[in-house]
């Protein structure tokens, strides 16, 4: 069966039997395929390894799309950005209805919360292993009144002035809001309210 490699003196097509068994195991010079394909390759395993069709493919279904200015698109992946500028990013903002109490965690942090759908008044407490910058909005859309409530260990900033340690804060007009973001030592600081946020006495 013959192999597809020539005989670089006489230009006649090498046989399998005749490659077998030589010394030809070094090459020395660049490599002219003459427009043929190299067929049934390994994927690479070491840094030197040539790459095949399949592992680029399974790079590129994984990761994002690199563009010739660094540009990211296409991947709904988790990336780590340095030094991006991102351009008309779109963010999807969580909004959760809640008709009952609830404690939130970290890991909803960014979320907008309402009382849609309540019959009732409720409470809904702040995560009491936030980290700084942890934030959440709250907005009342049932006439009942939405109550949020930093924990035991924590107490909010608000209406010019610090209030007492597990005093939650309450409205109950609808459209009235409050973002609340944890300073990193339990307490959570107003940096926009509406309406009348009254505090627990």
């Amino acid at each position: 069966m013959a192999t597809g490699i020539k005989h670089v003196d006489t230009g006649a097509v090498l046989e399998k039997a005749e490659m077998e068994g030589t010394a030809l195991h070094e090459i020395v010079a660049d490599l002219d395929v003459n427009t043929h394909k190299i067929i049934n390759v390994v994927d690479p395993a070491a840094a030197q390894d040539a790459a095949t069709k399949n592992s680029i493919d399974t790079h590129a279904a994984s990761t994002a799309t690199h563009g010739a200015t660094g540009a990211i698109v296409g991947t709904t992946n988790t990336q780590t950005l340095t030094n991006k500028t991102l351009t008309s990013p779109k963010v999807t903002v969580v909004i959760e209805h809640h008709t009952a109490l609830d404690t939130l965690t970290t890991a909803e942090s960014g979320s907008v919360h309402t009382n849609l759908g309540a019959t009732a008044d409720l409470c809904l407490t702040l995560p009491q292993d936030a980290v700084a910058g942890t934030n959440f909005k709250f907005a009342v859309m049932a006439a009942y009144q939405l109550q949020v409530d930093p924990g035991a260990a924590g107490a909010i900033y608000i209406n010019g002035a610090k209030q007492l340690d597990d005093k939650y804060i309450w409205a109950d007009d609808e459209a009235e809001s409050v973002e609340l973001v944890c300073d990193g030592n339990g307490d959570w600081i107003s940096v926009g309210a509406v309406g009348i946020w009254t505090v627990e006495v």
